[in-house]
């Protein structure tokens, strides 16, 4: 096999699997259907089959959520750092719409946190106090702890900016690994499933409701082995929680209601 037969060859395989894989948000706008997808960072829009980058930053990490309720969702990023594989830059906001039949985002808000090592952006409702909350998880020490560590750190959106909401320390003192968002209780508000980890490197999920000053532990799930991470699955309206698990293909879905 020649090399330019072999590239080509690759190149189509990769073709197939772009345009296989499930959307990350499908946008129909006079019966005309226009899917993202997400590949190596970059966001692209598919419309049958010619794709084309939508955001041109690539991005260290993102979600996708109606911030401001108008049914119409936001792209929520960090952009990524060039040379580092552990945090991201700056957090960007972008709105998806249709412009003269093309498909754009537009960049309408961005902030560098850089400083402080962001490594995960989620967006959720906390309070039902009609603000869409955003957590950005950050690497740094504090006043009162010298030790760099993960630290959650949550925001606000008011439509133009990001307003403090509680920059915390810690949930508990077991460390903070990951964490995820949802109404896994049927409370009609999210609620953080955190993922931590001890000394020992053994680790639990516990549940932490917003109280208005900050969190309280609802629940402490099981410990478990080789959780490489967590996320919010919606099935038929219920959120799920899926834990994926480290050195072989597996995962489950739990649901606490």
């Amino acid at each position: 096999m020649t090399k330019k037969l072999a590239i080509l060859i690759l190149s189509s395989l990769l073709a197939v699997w772009f345009f296989t894989r499930q959307p990350e948000l499908c946008i129909e706008t006079g019966g005309v259907t226009y899917n993202l997808f997400e590949n190596d960072g970059y966001i692209y829009s598919r419309h049958n089959l010619d794709a084309e980058k939508l955001i041109d930053e690539r991005l260290f990490d993102y979600t996708i959520y109606d911030l401001d309720g108008d049914k119409n969702e936001e792209i929520i990023a960090l952009t990524k750092t060039e040379g580092s594989d552990e945090s991201g830059s700056h957090a960007v906001i972008y709105t998806v719409k249709i412009s003269s039949g093309n498909i754009i985002a537009e960049e309408i808000y961005q902030e560098d946190f850089s400083h402080i090592l962001p490594w995960k952006i989620e967006a959720c409702n906390l309070d039902n106090d009609f603000s869409a909350d955003i957590f950005i998880g950050v690497e740094k020490d504090t006043v009162f702890y010298s030790n760099v560590i993960r630290r959650p750190f949550f925001f606000t959106w008011d439509g133009e900016k990001l307003n403090k909401k509680w920059l915390g320390s810690f949930f508990s003192s077991w460390k903070l690994k990951d964490i995820a968002f949802g109404d896994y209780f049927g409370l009609g508000f999210d609620v953080a499933a955190v993922l931590e980890e001890n000394e020992n490197g053994q680790c639990r999920i516990s549940f932490y409701n917003f109280v208005g000053f900050g969190f309280e532990n609802m629940k402490i799930d099981n410990t478990y082995q080789n959780i490489k991470a967590i996320n919010t699955v919606k099935q038929n309206d219920i959120d799920y929680l899926k834990i994926e698990f480290a050195g072989f293909k597996n995962s489950v879905k739990l649901n606490y209601n």
